[in-house]
């Protein structure tokens, strides 16, 4: 699939990974270009099988956001989704096939002081479950170096919500610009050296959002 930039992002970037031995420039001049090997972090050396959320000084502002509910036209001083009540605390998703889904895509406001809605699309059952299989194959290994970022763009977030006929909706944070994450507010996936992420997840939600205007 073609590369599809986001808002003040694009997926062509650079990354320097820094290991126990070794010093690794991967400089990526396509959506497809090869990532360095093995698993890195924002936030350094862990051995956890599953990536959370830091916890980093006050409690993060959530929201929360349902398919019925529509998208919010701005997500005020939220840095990510509320966390659910009985989510699975190794997985982004409840199991079962989600029903619906929304995909809320915000930017900066020409202020740059808040967020403005960007895109809105909603999904229907087929494109909903094609996400979420995309979403369930991400590797949540915790990266085992560190990750110089590039830019991370103020506003640059989108928020995914899943409706599921059996139980409560789901919402993922997934931060487009910067060190790329995926969140339900609790799991959290990381981009790098991930292609479950960046070839799975990303491709999937790429085909379903429009691109920005030329």
């Amino acid at each position: 699939m073609a590369c599809r930039p986001r808002p003040y992002d694009v997926r062509m970037k650079p990354w320097v990974a820094i290991g126990a031995a070794a010093l690794v420039l991967a400089s990526l001049a396509a959506c497809k270009s090869t990532k360095p090997s093995g698993d890195h972090s924002p936030n350094g050396p862990t051995t956890s099988t599953v990536g959370h959320v830091p916890v980093q000084g006050q409690p993060a502002r959530t929201v929360t956001v349902s398919v019925s509910g529509g998208c919010p036209r701005t997500l005020g001083s939220a840095t990510d989704v509320a966390k659910q009540p009985g989510q699975p605390a190794d997985r982004l998703l409840p199991t079962g096939q989600p029903s619906a889904g929304l995909i809320c895509e915000y930017t900066a406001a020409k202020s740059g002081s808040t967020t403005v809605l960007l895109h809105s699309v909603l999904l229907d059952a087929a494109n909903a479950r094609r996400l979420a299989s995309a979403v369930n194959h991400i590797s949540l290994q915790p990266p085992t170096a560190v990750f110089h970022c590039p830019a991370d763009f103020f506003g640059s977030d989108t928020v995914i919500a899943f409706a599921y006929p059996s139980h409560q909706n789901a919402d993922l944070w997934f931060r487009t610009s910067g060190c790329r994450t995926l969140d339900n507010g609790e799991v959290s996936a990381f981009e790098g050296a991930n292609p479950s992420f960046y070839s799975g997840f990303e491709d999937a939600f790429d085909s379903l959002v429009p691109a920005p205007a030329p």
